[in-house]
C-alpha cells in the first residue's frame, strides 16, 4: 500500500507506489490554479494504458473542471504520466482524518513477465479553500 506524506500541506501531496513515485501538486496558472498529477514509473514498469482514472469527491466537484469519474490520458507521450485538472475554485491537500473528501486516482501498471500487472489506487484527502 502507498505511504503518503504532505510535503507542504497546502501545495503538494506524494506517495511511493509499487509502480513508482506519484505526486499531486497545486500550481498557479494565469489567474487560476491547476491540480497536476504526475506518476514517474520505475525502471521496467509500464502503465497500461497510459491513463490515470480520477474521481473527485462530490463535495468538491464544483471546484474542479470536468466530469467525474474520468479517464485522463497523459499529456506526455514518453516519460512520466502527467494529467492536469484546471480548478474553478481553490482546494488544498488535507489531513486524512479532516477533509471534505478523498480524490481517488487509479492506474494499471505492469512489469515484464506474465501475470505481473496490478491496479494501484490512491486516495488523496482534499479540502475546499486556500
Amino acid at each position: 500500500m502507498a505511504q503518503s506524506s504532505a510535503q507542504s500541506p497546502a501545495r503538494t501531496w506524494s506517495a511511493e507506489t509499487p509502480a513508482g513515485p506519484f505526486t499531486a501538486t497545486l500550481e498557479a496558472r494565469g489567474k487560476g490554479e491547476t491540480l497536476v498529477l504526475t506518476l514517474t514509473p520505475s525502471a521496467g514498469v509500464r502503465v497500461m494504458p497510459p491513463v490515470l482514472r480520477v474521481d473527485v469527491p462530490a463535495l468538491l466537484r464544483d471546484r474542479v473542471t470536468g466530469r467525474f469519474p474520468a479517464a485522463i490520458r497523459s499529456e506526455r507521450e514518453n516519460g512520466p504520466l502527467r494529467a492536469v485538472l484546471p480548478m474553478k475554485a481553490p482546494v488544498r491537500f488535507a489531513d486524512p482524518d479532516r477533509n471534505d473528501g478523498m480524490m481517488r486516482v487509479e492506474f494499471r501498471h505492469c512489469r515484464s513477465g506474465p501475470g505481473s500487472c496490478a491496479v494501484e489506487r490512491l486516495d488523496i484527502p482534499l479540502r475546499a479553500g486556500n
